[in-house]
């Protein structure tokens, strides 16, 4: 397996033996050689809170991760809006999936960063080696094609509900405006516009606009830092503008 992507030593591999990965989707109710022929091909790795798993620039989808335990955190940026997503995988959850199925990767992917929030493993999977394995297995492949339209469905009903709420539209307001600062490497708005301005550039009233600050600094989302403001919690931000 081709892991030069992954910024963690060997001596971080746990285990190959995975008859615990029957467990997740999209490999659950797989015959018996359709998941050994999985596992044969997968690593358990360990990782502490903190590491990094993959660094931004270095990813392009030769491997994909199957979360074990503990919770990851992934941040994309889109390099022509600039915009980022950052979300939080737990157990059972997948990072990079659909990149794998892909023949190369992407600008999106190499603009991944994959870092543990706590203490956790994960399994690597070896991304043309299972493209081989689901061009010959038409169950592995209804598998796969179930959980990802699935992980679409819920995206897109997740929007629909809160789309209407003004806090929402005023936080993706705030997430095009934020950069990272090049000496902290913190995430911040350097310049914190107006509520009054804020409010027009989000189509809300200026109340609302005030008021979806306020909450992000009370809940350690964001703090003040004249004339600008830092986010502490960009996992969080990204959620509440979904």
């Amino acid at each position: 397996m081709n892991s030069t992507v992954l910024s963690t030593p060997v001596a971080h591999l746990v285990s190959s033996n995975l008859d615990s990965l029957a467990g997740f989707q999209p490999f659950q109710d797989l015959s018996a050689p359709v998941l050994s022929a999985i596992e044969s091909m997968a690593d358990l790795r360990d990782y502490k809170k903190g590491e990094t798993l993959v660094s931004q620039g270095q990813y392009e989808g030769e491997v994909f991760f199957v979360v074990a335990s503990g919770q990851f955190n992934t941040t994309k940026m889109n390099p022509q809006s600039g915009a980022m997503i950052v979300d939080q995988a737990e157990a059972g959850d997948t990072i990079g999936l659909s990149i794998a199925l892909c023949e190369d990767g992407n600008e999106i992917s190499l603009n991944m960063t994959i870092s543990a929030k706590t203490d956790g493993k994960v399994y690597i999977i070896d991304s043309q080696e299972f493209r081989d394995i689901i061009s010959n297995r038409p169950s592995l492949a209804k598998s796969v094609l179930f959980y990802l339209a699935e992980k679409v469905v819920d995206r897109q009903f997740s929007s629909i509900e809160f789309s209407g709420a003004p806090e929402q539209k005023i936080y993706k307001t705030l997430l095009d405006m934020i950069e990272r600062d090049e000496v902290s490497g913190l995430w911040h708005i350097p310049n914190m516009p107006k509520h009054r301005n804020l409010a027009d550039m989000s189509l809300v009233a200026e109340e609302d606009a005030a008021n979806a600050v306020a909450v992000l600094i009370q809940n350690g989302i964001a703090k003040r830092q004249y004339p600008g403001l830092v986010i502490e919690d960009m996992q969080r931000l990204n959620k509440l503008a979904r």
